[in-house]
This record gives C-alpha cells, sequence and structure tokens, in this order.
C-alpha cells in the first residue's frame, strides 16, 4: 500500500513527540508510527470492490451512451473500467450476463436508432461491421423478431 499524505502527516507528527536521540528509544518510536498509521488506515475510505453486478451496471451505462459500432468492443470498454478484457468477460459471466448479449444489445439500439433515421439497410450493415448484408439480416431478426426492412417500414409508418 502506498503511503498517503495523511499517513506521513501521522508519521511525521508520532515521530515529532518521540524525539529519538538514543537507540534504546527507538521501539518507542516504532510502536508510536505503528499506532499512527493503524488510526489513519482505520479511517482511510476502502476502495469500492467491484462486484459483477457492479461491473454489469458500469457496462451497461456506457454501452447506452455509445453512438459508434466501433465502441461496442470488449477491450475499449475494459480500458474504460480499467480492466482486462477477460477479467470483465468473467465478471459479466458471474453475474450471469455474457458479453455477447450486451454487445448485440447496442448493436441492436444502433441499427434501429439508424434505420428510424431513414438510413438504408445496406448502409446500417456496414455501419454496424457486418462484411455481407445476409448475416446482418439474420442477426436483426435475432434481435428483434423482423427483418430490417419490416423494422424500417414499421418505424416509416409511426
Amino acid at each position: 500500500m502506498q503511503p498517503t499524505k495523511e499517513m506521513k502527516d501521522a508519521a511525521w507528527v508520532a515521530y515529532s513527540r518521540a524525539r529519538v536521540t538514543r537507540s534504546s528509544e527507538k521501539e518507542s518510536v516504532l510502536a508510536a508510527l505503528t499506532a499512527a498509521l493503524e488510526g489513519v488506515t482505520a479511517t482511510a475510505p476502502k476502495p469500492e470492490r467491484n462486484t459483477p453486478r457492479r461491473v454489469h451496471a458500469r457496462v451497461v451505462a456506457i454501452l447506452d451512451n455509445e453512438q459508434e459500432p466501433a465502441g461496442v468492443c470488449v477491450v475499449r470498454i475494459a480500458l474504460q473500467l480499467g480492466t482486462t478484457p477477460k477479467l470483465l468477460q468473467r465478471q459479466l459471466r458471474n453475474n450471469r450476463t455474457p458479453w455477447r448479449s450486451l454487445q448485440d444489445a447496442a448493436f441492436k439500439r444502433i441499427a434501429c436508432e439508424q434505420l428510424e433515421l431513414g438510413k438504408s439497410i445496406e448502409w446500417v450493415s456496414v455501419y454496424c461491421g457486418f462484411s455481407e448484408i445476409s448475416p446482418f439480416y439474420r442477426a436483426f431478426k435475432r434481435w428483434t423478431g423482423m427483418t430490417p426492412g419490416m423494422y424500417q417500414s414499421k418505424a416509416a409508418s409511426a
């Protein structure tokens, strides 16, 4: 643990009270420093634990604000959270939420927004990172239960 300013201040106060002049007093100084540091560390705020539920909530919040499909990447999200991609995926699995389901939800939201704006299905397919249109059709149908064309016409009539 890195000593904080409070710890250093407490140690200095304890040292100045003890005023070591002989080697026989070293034990009393050490005891005073230990007591001062224990008092400071007991009152120091404990770091937040990244529980799986908290990690899940933070990932969902990041993905909800993401407007670009390129931002929906486990490496990028892990960097924003200050963790590794493997650890992030493990924490999400512990919360019974695989990364793929969160990624699909983000892609679904982005694709639906673009189709509602009147973008072509081919454009949305490429925008979302699909190399061909047929995998996009299958994924979109899995996400929404309808084809992109049906969704676009439904959105236009609403």
